[in-house]
């Protein structure tokens, strides 16, 4: 397999996890947390940057392997 489809694979993953992460934490906060919209909002910022890094990190990896 190419770098370009391992690249590919690996940030629709990523994609996946991170929004199945803000999902779930929406739902727990419906249901369970009840916190103010701001750090909701905050919160999933924090997971967004998050999922950037990664994908930079994880991009930088497999395109350095040979």
């Amino acid at each position: 397999m190419n770098k370009a489809k391992k690249i590919k694979i690996f940030m629709i993953l990523v994609g996946v996890i991170a929004v199945m992460f803000i999902i779930t934490f929406m739902i727990l906060n419906h249901y369970i947390f009840d916190l103010k919209f701001v750090y909701v909002l905050g919160i999933c910022l924090l997971i967004l940057v998050l999922w950037i890094i990664i994908n930079y990190i994880g991009i930088r990896i497999i395109i350095s392997r040979k």
